[in-house]
């Protein structure tokens, strides 16, 4: 079970001989919260939508706004959509090393890191002052950019102190390699890794499909020609994957894992390092 009793994901499996037969997903999340947004003014609507995700808040803000940009007609430059990807792309660097650092400790049996993550969190909390000074992230239209040059080369320099351990050296692009590397268990990544092939983890859970690049366009015809799409949305072939291992499925060491263990566990965790 995941989440609050009211807000919740229930997993429920039947096991046979050590496998599982069969597996039954429920969702109780509270979709009916949206109705709140109903007949607020469209900035209201912008600032309450982060707080409704406590997972990617800031790409749902952006993925937000792009909607509202696109209903209104409103031409956003290069430069803002360029500042909310790098935004979308710290939440989601704080939250792989939350994974690594935090959640992943237990994988193998150390304890978690929440020194190393709080110092990464507070650098990557400053990109936002020093793209948007004035707080206006969120503006339809696009706030005030005035990048500090200064600072983000502070926080970039932050961030690659913070993960200077758990970089993949670039020789490491096949199986052979990360298997060495994870050996010297010189960071939590590394000793993840050596768990799951320790334990023989490595093709645990195989993903069946994993979800390809959508457009604004497939999401359209899915929303025009599914009932029920924006609460459980599927694809014309099936259930499908989404997450760092589909986006990272190309990368040369991803794709050399998948090859002699599947699109399972241990993909999954490269598809974080890469």
């Amino acid at each position: 079970m995941f989440g609050a009793p009211e807000e919740r994901v229930d997993l429920a499996l039947t096991v046979a001989d050590g496998a599982v037969v069969s597996a039954r997903l429920t969702s109780q999340r509270a979709l009916a919260i949206t109705g709140a947004l109903t007949g607020r003014p469209v900035e209201d609507v912008l600032r309450r939508v982060p707080l409704l995700f406590p997972l990617c808040a800031q790409a749902q803000q952006a993925a937000a706004l792009a909607a509202v940009e696109a209903g209104a007609g409103l031409e956003v430059s290069p430069a803002h959509h360029q500042a909310r990807a790098a935004l979308a792309l710290a939440e989601a660097l704080e939250g792989h090393a939350r994974a690594l650092w935090v959640e992943g400790a237990a994988l193998w049996g150390g304890a978690p890191d929440v020194v190393a993550w709080a110092q990464l969190r507070r650098a990557l909390a400053s990109l936002t002052p020093a793209l948007y000074p004035d707080g206006d992230a969120g503006r339809v239209g696009g706030g005030r950019l005035a990048p500090d040059e200064a600072r983000i080369q502070m926080v970039l320099e932050e961030v690659r102190a913070a993960l200077a351990l758990e970089a993949l050296p670039e020789a490491v692009v096949e199986l052979a390699a990360l298997t060495r590397w994870s050996e010297r268990r010189a960071s939590a990544g590394a000793k993840m890794v050596a768990t799951v092939l320790e334990r023989g983890w490595a093709d645990l859970a195989p993903s069946p499909r994993l979800c390809p690049e959508l457009s604004a366009q497939d999401i359209l015809r899915g929303l025009s020609s599914a009932q029920h799409y924006s609460d459980r949305p599927t694809l014309p072939e099936g259930p499908a994957e989404a997450g760092p291992l589909a986006r990272a499925s190309a990368h040369p060491l991803v794709a050399d894992v998948i090859v002699h263990h599947g699109p399972g566990f241990l993909a999954r965790l490269v598809a974080r390092l890469v």
